[in-house]
């Protein structure tokens, strides 16, 4: 973002405090944090300028993924809090029924709300719960199995199968959008990695 420019995100109670308060027997509250420089939020916002003026629109599950993201940060760092509790996290069958719904539905729209439906949680809940129990993420684990998936379309397939057809089969949206993953999880290009396994 450039000086003078503003990204605003405008959350849910359900996204920061309430799901907080409900999961104690007391109330809780977010400190005052206009004006505050936080760089998790910046980078946070920065990056979703950037996609804005790639793509020209945010997909629903981006925003979606964004706003738990920054509830939870913001539940995190700038809620008020009594005593220290456990961090939540998802029961062995729950994540076992999650990650077997996330492999099996990569190739079409995975929301949050499903997943944590799956779990028997709320989102909110769901989204910290997801992180403790697997170490990323519910965003961070479908785009990595996503390109793992289009590394295995593009190794069986070798030179039939066009890169369009590998980011769509492996879910995501375009070329772009793959080869952008791609480089994040990987460090290279799907071209890159393709002429390695040559």
């Amino acid at each position: 973002m450039g000086e003078g420019e503003v990204f605003a995100l405008k959350l849910d109670r359900e996204f920061v405090g309430k799901p907080w308060a409900l999961a104690s027997d007391e109330e809780r509250q977010l400190y005052d944090v206009r004006g505050a420089r936080d760089p998790f939020l910046f980078h946070i916002g920065k990056q979703a300028v950037a996609e804005l003026r790639r793509e020209g629109t945010l997909p629903a599950k981006y925003v979606e993924s964004i706003a738990t993201v920054v509830g939870v940060h913001l539940g995190t760092h700038y809620l008020r809090r009594g005593r220290n509790r456990r961090l939540p996290t998802l029961t062995p069958n729950a994540e076992q029924r999650v990650l077997a719904y996330i492999r099996t539905n990569l190739a079409t729209g995975i929301l949050l709300a499903d997943l944590a439906r799956i779990a028997g949680l709320s989102p909110f809940h769901f989204a910290r719960a997801f992180r403790v129990s697997v170490g990323e993420t519910p965003h961070q684990f479908i785009i990595r199995q996503r390109v793992e998936r289009a590394q295995e379309l593009l190794h069986t397939s070798g030179q039939i199968m066009t890169l369009t057809d590998a980011a769509l089969q492996a879910g995501f949206s375009s070329q772009s959008h793959l080869n952008r993953c791609f480089r994040e999880v990987c460090g290279m290009t799907p071209g890159e990695f393709l002429r390695k396994e040559r």
